[in-house]
């Protein structure tokens, strides 16, 4: 199936969002993006979805490049729940000159392997938390009740 070069602009554009939120997610789309162009468009529209394609490109190797040489992750401290089916994972995120986070994670392991990863709570880098599960499905951290089955993301970078 071909699209026209209007329809791939405006995925592309979408493209660009995603690269700029998870490197790892946008990959794919990079590598199949080529194989739906039409060779049935005007001019125009296949010189603006090459640039932007090529944007793509540049935008997607750039983040890689950033996150690869100026940000570097620490594991802090990983506490298991009581009945072990979920761990919390404070992770130490420094981006250099940029300051980073304090990110926790949640972790939900399944047949004692296999971990599937939400980010529950951000904080300023250097942050030094205090964690404590209640019970099998509540988390304590800093004051703040975090239930493993909500969606929930607690964002205190920009709090006082």
């Amino acid at each position: 199936m071909r699209f026209n070069h209007g329809v791939l602009t405006l995925i592309t554009i979408l493209i660009i969002g995603i690269v700029i939120l998870n490197n790892i997610i946008a990959l794919p789309f990079l590598l199949i993006y080529p194989l739906f162009y039409s060779r049935k468009s005007k001019t125009f529209a296949k010189i603006l979805s090459g640039l932007l394609y090529s944007f793509l490109i540049f935008i997607f190797l750039f983040s890689a490049f950033v996150k690869l040489i100026f940000s570097s992750n620490k594991l802090l401290l990983q506490k298991s729940s009581p009945n072990k089916k979920y761990n919390i994972v404070v992770i130490d995120n420094d981006q250099g000159a940029l300051g980073g986070n304090t990110i926790v994670e949640l972790e939900k392991i399944y047949f004692n392997s296999i971990k599937k990863q939400r980010i529950v709570y951000i904080d300023r880098w250097g942050k030094s938390l205090e964690i404590e599960w209640i019970d099998n499905e509540n988390v304590k951290i800093d004051e703040n009740i975090i239930n493993v089955n909500r969606k929930d993301k607690i964002d205190k970078r920009n709090s006082l």
